[in-house]
């Protein structure tokens, strides 16, 4: 890619499984110089207008965002799909975004009786009283480490939270088709987030045909072969490629892996041309 600004399409705050505030996230960014970011929270865009105002006198662009989880209809997979360019002043998407954030806090509490319940006293759960915070599984993560009964947040998924595993508690989600129609009908751009977790060309193909308008080409767990791959796909579907780091964040002695990916600002051209955004 060519270029000398680059782009982040994809960062969390606090307001869903993030550790950084908007400004931190807004401040973070423009230390990498990254040209513009966009905010994509787990079911929510409470974080964006914070986003917007923090970068207004700092010559960053922020992008309204959302990435909503659904499930591919006949099959045992998850498709992560985001969401650029609507309305984040829009009351009405976030009233149908807020049942989702609404049925994720009923979900945390279920995982907090079931961690109880294998003997796991979490020392802080701050996380579950905190007003328009989306809660994920992250949140629980971090709290089981640092209660001493796992030594990594993926130590605490493979042995308590992850599917299957004794304190996990599935989450309402969209089909993918309905996620995808829900962001075009608010004037939006679904992508498919992360796509090696799906590593299939014909449940991309099956989501292209059902309105979705571009996926994930550069991310922080795509290894070279795997962009290429999905640059070819993108080519073939006639889907945009977009690309993010998928940041949330530090935590403990892990850089923050913000502006990791070499976005060029080109990508944001070609989904603001999508979206038909000056």
């Amino acid at each position: 890619m060519s270029g000398q600004k680059f782009v982040d399409l994809h960062l969390h705050t606090i307001f869903s499984d993030g550790t950084w505030t908007p400004e931190s996230l807004v401040e973070a960014a423009c230390e990498r110089n990254l040209s513009a970011i966009a905010v994509t929270d787990h079911d929510t865009i409470d974080g964006v207008k914070r986003a917007k105002e923090a970068a207004k006198t700092r010559g960053l662009e922020v992008v309204a965002g959302v990435e909503l989880s659904s499930f591919i209809e006949g099959e045992k997979k998850e498709a992560h799909i985001l969401g650029y360019f609507f309305n984040d002043d829009y009351i009405l998407i976030k009233k149908e975004l807020d049942i989702f954030k609404q049925d994720r806090l009923r979900r945390a509490y279920e995982m907090l009786n079931k961690l109880a319940q294998c003997g796991i006293a979490l020392k802080d759960i701050s996380f579950l009283k905190q007003e328009n915070r989306s809660v994920g599984r992250f949140h629980f993560a971090k709290a089981i480490v640092e209660s001493g009964y796992a030594n990594t947040t993926q130590g605490a998924f493979e042995k308590y939270i992850g599917i299957g595993k004794p304190c996990y508690v599935g989450k309402k989600m969209l089909a993918a088709h309905d996620a995808i129609k829900l962001i075009k009908k608010y004037g939006g751009i679904p992508v498919c987030a992360h796509p090696y977790y799906l590593n299939d060309r014909v449940l991309l193909g099956r989501l292209a045909d059902e309105g979705l308008m571009g996926i994930e080409v550069w991310h922080s767990k795509h290894s070279s072969q795997m962009k290429e791959f999905l640059l070819g796909i993108a080519k073939s579907l006639n889907l945009i490629a977009t690309g993010g780091s998928d940041c949330h964040g530090g935590y403990k002695k892990d850089p923050p892996i913000i502006a990791s990916q070499r976005v060029d600002y080109e990508v944001l051209e070609n989904l603001k041309k999508a979206a038909g955004v000056k």
